[in-house]
This record gives structure tokens, C-alpha cells and sequence, in this order.
């Protein structure tokens, strides 16, 4: 699936308590034909949805990606990232 740059931001609102993964990181789900990011640091909670374009048909997932992971992908000045779940692994392209 290909997200937009702006959800990497997201990122920076994560919890850096490595030891409680899901505030540590940012959920991200497909659901229908959007993508939905949702992070938190214990006492905020941001959302951000995003349309996708012409990944309606895929099925619907969600995964709390590293906001660790997600702070190298922004290093990359990207407008998109791919983003592939297979087998319990998070997998992040540059989209060039």
C-alpha cells in the first residue's frame, strides 16, 4: 500500500517507552479505501485518514508499525512510501 509522507510525521507524537510497543509505535489500517494512522504518547491521541487511490480492492489489515522505523522513513524526503505486511513483517520502500 502506498501512504502518503505526511503519515510518517506521525511518528513524532509516539511514546519513546520502548517497553509498551503499541504507544511506542503508530497503528496503521487499511479500511475500505482508506488508510487510517493512530498514535499515541499515553495522553493524546492523534488520527489521521488519508484516501487511498486504486487500492480499493485490497483487503483490509492493520499493523503497529515502529515509530522508530517510521522516523528513518521520513529521512528519505519521499511524497509516498510503500508500506508491505507479510508474514509478522513490516516492510517500508521509498517510492521514487
Amino acid at each position: 500500500m502506498k501512504i502518503p509522507s505526511s503519515v510518517l510525521s506521525l511518528a513524532n507524537v509516539a511514546a519513546e517507552d520502548s517497553t509498551r510497543y503499541a504507544v511506542a509505535g503508530v497503528q496503521i489500517c487499511k479500511s475500505g479505501g482508506d488508510c487510517v494512522a493512530r498514535v499515541t504518547d499515553g495522553r493524546r491521541l492523534v488520527e489521521l485518514r488519508v484516501p487511498l487511490h486504486g487500492e480499493g480492492e485490497d483487503p483490509d489489515w492493520e499493523a503497529v508499525v515502529p515509530a522508530d522505523l517510521m522516523r528513518i522513513a521520513q529521512s528519505w524526503k519521499a511524497s509516498m512510501v510503500n508500506i508491505f505486511l507479510k508474514d509478522k513483517q513490516i516492510r517500508l520502500l521509498q517510492w521514487i
